[in-house]
């Protein structure tokens, strides 16, 4: 029993998430292929346990994929070891990581900003360290209210930096999609907007595919592909006698995935590479400011990069004086039409 290598990859690089909610969470849809047979498999990641989703699979599939006795265990241990990758990649696409001081307290802070209030966090460091950051019920605000702020903007522009807006026009129609590209696929945004106007296009489950998803899908993904080119971040690089070039998109993560590859392509000791990463990571991070202060100088607003500040970036907190104690909660949504 095997699952296909090359449905592997594919579903890796183009995981199919779609907002449906099975009791109030969010559930996602993933193509898997095993034993040459194709599925879907739908469920809410923050609910399941892919061991059961996978006794499920390999149970109403027993006969189309022929399983023995002896093979029947390795489907559910191999399908369930997939899933479980699935869900921690799909929790790392959705988890902020940010690193701060306050009050000469180092924190290491990792949640999600769709699923967790940036105050609820900031009250939960605060009052959890309170010992710690010297802190008792008279100056507990005084912690909460930087920290909440911080997280806030943070989470702003985590999730900014993930949404796109494309327009596009449909038997004459014109619409504007927004939507978060490290949850949606083009396909499941060509087949909300589609099946959200079926009868506008006179579209029926015959036809839907072939006269609007499809080529609502193509044309989505051509123009994803045109404005994260335009967004891209290039910085040229000299190690040693070798000029690299480290191209990215303006957020963390795009950024730290670039210094990782150059770095293994320096094919470094273990010793030396995070030596490697660290200094390639800060140079990025002064290039990027040396050239977005020019940019600005010049009236030049074409680079816009959350670098710096990073969300890695260690920021210090130090306590201040608030009365705020406003909440704001980032949910995001599957995908918005402006008609």
């Amino acid at each position: 029993f095997i699952i296909s290598k090359t449905m592997n990859c594919f579903i890796t690089l183009l995981l199919s998430v779609f907002y449906v909610y099975v009791s109030g969470q969010r559930s996602i849809t993933i193509p898997i292929k095993l034993n040459g047979n194709p599925f879907n498999v739908t469920f809410a990641p923050d609910l399941v346990d892919p061991v059961k989703i996978s006794v499920k699979l390999c149970t109403e599939t027993e006969k189309i994929l022929q399983l023995t006795q002896d093979t029947f265990p390795l489907c559910i241990n191999q399908v369930s070891d997939y899933f479980k990758r699935v869900i921690e990649e799909y929790n790392d696409r959705l988890t902020l990581k940010v690193t701060l001081t306050v009050s000469g307290n180092d924190f290491d802070i990792r949640y999600r900003p769709d699923l967790v209030s940036s105050e609820t966090i900031a009250n939960r460091l605060c009052v959890e360290n309170s010992n710690a950051l010297g802190i008792d019920n008279d100056t507990l605000a005084n912690c909460i209210k930087p920290v909440k702020d911080y997280l806030l903007n943070a989470a702003t522009k985590f999730i900014q930096s993930r949404t796109i807006e494309i327009p596009i026009t449909m038997n004459g129609k014109d619409f504007n999609l927004s939507f978060r590209t490290d949850l949606n696929s083009p396909f499941d945004v060509a087949s909300y907007l589609c099946n959200q106007n079926k009868e506008t296009f006179n579209l029926n489950d015959n036809n839907i595919d072939a006269k609007c998803i499809n080529p609502a899908a193509e044309y989505i993904q051509k123009s994803i592909r045109e404005t994260l080119d335009a967004r891209a971040i290039t910085v040229p690089i000299t190690i040693g006698e070798i000029s690299y070039t480290m191209t990215f998109q303006p957020d963390i993560e795009s950024a730290k995935e670039a210094v990782n590859q150059l770095c293994n392509q320096l094919k470094l000791s273990d010793d030396a590479f995070p030596e490697c990463v660290e200094k390639v990571f800060q140079y990025i991070v002064d290039y990027v400011s040396e050239q977005y202060t020019a940019a600005k100088s010049s009236d030049d607003s074409q680079l816009q990069s959350d670098l710096p500040p990073s969300t890695e970036e260690k920021t210090t907190i130090e306590n201040t004086e608030s009365n705020d104690n406003s909440s704001v909660d980032l949910n995001s949504e599957f995908v918005t039409i402006v008609n």
